[in-house]
Parts: structure tokens; sequence; C-alpha cells
């Protein structure tokens, strides 16, 4: 079946199949409008836990920066304990637990540490163990 009026006609399925294609499109491009406010909301809970993370990375780092220049330091007790101190305004965190061995040129300190990340209403808690090693 051809629709006259036209040389070469243009069959009826093909004209049913294009109309079916727009209905489609536009039903397809609503529906991902209408769900995109959902879809930010759990990638930004992503990226926070991200950014948690790379606190615990950068907070690692920083720890075993400061067990070095306290074995440097000689006084190694009170000085980890200041640069803790320093670190803990940067980062929020808190050492559970604490165990440090050290002798004149080498330590080994097992950390338990819990951190927290609160923003725009998220918040999130992680705790773990860390082991240095100076040998």
């Amino acid at each position: 079946m051809f629709i006259t009026g036209r040389r070469a006609g243009v069959p009826v399925a093909i004209v049913l199949i294009v109309i079916m294609l727009l209905i489609l499109s536009i039903y397809a491009i609503f529906l991902f409008n209408s769900r995109a406010g959902k879809t930010t909301l759990d990638f930004g809970n992503y990226i926070y836990i991200n950014d948690l993370y790379r606190d615990v990375e950068a907070l690692n780092f920083n720890l075993e920066k400061a067990l070095d220049f306290a074995l440097e330091s000689g006084n190694f007790e009170s000085e980890f304990n200041s640069r803790v101190e320093l670190l803990k305004k940067e980062y929020n965190f808190e050492i559970l637990s604490k165990s440090v061995d050290f002798s004149s040129n080498s330590y080994e300190a097992e950390l338990e540490v819990f951190i927290t990340a609160k923003e725009e209403g998220f918040e999130a808690e992680y705790t773990y163990e860390k082991t240095f090693i100076n040998k």
C-alpha cells in the first residue's frame, strides 16, 4: 500500500515506523529528565565517600611523616603527640588505640584511627587499623 499523490510512493509501514520512533524518543527524553535529580543525589554520596578515602590516604601519609620526624627529633613520644594534635585540626579524626615501639633508629607503630566526614547532610564514619614500620 502506497500513499498516493507522489511519483515515488512511500510505504505506510515506513511512515508508521518513523512516527513510532519519534514517540519513543520523546518518551525516553521525558523519562531521563524526570529522573535526573535523583541520579545526581546518588553521585553526590559517592563523591563524599571518595573524599573520605582521599583524606584517609593523606592522613596515613602525614602520620608516617609525623612518626619519621618524631624519630629524628629524639623526643619521640611528645613530638609525635604534638604532630598528631596539629593533624587533628586539619582532618577530623581520633586515634582510638596506639601502640608504638621505638628504638634509636626505627619504630613500629600500630594505630587504630576513627575518621568522620560531614558535609551537606552526608555523614560517613570509617575506622581502620594501620601499622607503620620503619627499620
